[in-house]
């Protein structure tokens, strides 16, 4: 895949949520772009550091960190191992995050919270964390989810957590272009990832449906859309026509997406009716 980085190449990307999904497709495609890699997780398997070690050119360099990103502390402290080994960061991406679907009647005020903690909270502690290593030209990317801008039934921690980092992202580009520091929201539909297959679990019809009208992206799809976004230093990445569209018409018209879920679940009714 060749890119036109609208400003120099980054040397270096740090990476959370790196073991699997969306952050594991951006940390082979960096190295497989001969751009070093810092991946963090909470851990790692073997196999996993296998093939991102294959997986780099030779002027890449991959090294693995694990961490939660809900413990400030930890996380900090890795940062500052990772700057050592590599380098300072010129890309960092904040891919670590959970789902839960649960209506908000069932849901746990402790499972709400950890969704929010690891989302919301973590977005922020990554930040946090890597702002005092970056320089002038550095760039933050958080992957938030089209559940950041569109509600969906049942995920009401889920979708709380990502507007939550829509709406961290939208005031850091406010603040941080003064330091010479882009940031990109990158908000996709559903991914075929992990997380995905986990999350399909006891998952109502109604969310099934609603989920389902933004389509599914193949994971290396997804990766190349949201690389390109990040080359050209994008404020916002919406992956895929589908969602990309729903975004759009939401944005425009807020109501009409509560008005095909009404209707859905007005029919959903009928037919478990019958």
């Amino acid at each position: 895949m060749k890119l036109n980085w609208k400003s120099a190449k980054p040397r270096v990307a740090y990476v959370t949520g790196a073991a699997s999904g969306i952050g594991f497709g951006l940390s082979n495609r960096l190295l497989e772009l001969g751009i070093s890699v810092a991946a963090f997780d909470l851990e790692f398997g073997e196999n996993t550091k296998s093939k991102l070690a294959d997986s780099g050119k030779a002027s890449a360099t991959v090294r693995f960190y694990t961490c939660d990103i809900t413990e400030t502390a930890q996380l900090e402290q890795v940062i500052k191992e990772a700057k050592e080994e590599l380098g300072t960061p010129d890309l960092v991406i904040n891919s670590a995050g959970i789902a839960a679907c649960e209506p908000a009647e069932n849901l746990s005020t402790e499972l709400f919270n950890r969704v929010v903690d690891v989302n919301l909270k973590g977005s922020w502690n990554v930040v946090k964390a890597v702002l005092p290593h970056m320089e002038r030209g550095g760039h933050i990317a958080l992957i938030s989810s089209l559940a950041g801008h569109v509600p969906n039934f049942g995920y009401s921690a889920y979708c709380a957590s990502k507007f939550g980092v829509s709406g961290l992202a939208q005031v850091l580009q406010l603040e941080l272009p003064a330091r010479g520091i882009d940031v990109t929201v990158v908000s996709p539909g559903t991914i075929q990832t992990p997380l995905v297959g986990t999350n399909h679990i006891n998952r109502p019809t109604i969310s099934e449906r609603l989920r389902n009208l933004a389509g599914t992206l193949p994971l290396e799809r997804a990766v190349d859309l949201i690389l390109g976004g990040l080359s050209r230093r994008k404020k916002t990445i919406v992956p895929g026509t589908l969602a990309k569209a729903i975004a759009l018409a939401n944005s425009v018209f807020p109501g009409l997406f509560r008005v095909v879920a009404r209707f859905l679940l007005v029919r959903i009714s009928k037919n478990n009716a019958s």
